[in-house]
């Protein structure tokens, strides 16, 4: 019956770490999804750029 216990307090504890994150994992997500921002902003920003060029380009070439 012994493990049967500390299997029972394992998955209690994992599940207490999911509630819980350990410190400093809220700062890594954080810096993750901003870092995520300035890329898919600057994604957009390339392909508006490249929008713009190639409409400049085509009104060069009438």
């Amino acid at each position: 019956m012994g493990n049967a216990d500390q299997s029972q307090d394992k998955e209690r504890h994992l599940a207490d770490e999911a509630k819980h994150p350990a410190p400093g994992e809220r700062a890594r997500t954080k810096h993750a999804e901003h870092v995520a921002r300035g890329r898919v902003k600057q994604a957009k920003e390339d392909a508006e750029d490249r929008a713009s060029e190639a409409s400049a380009k085509k009104d060069s070439r009438e």
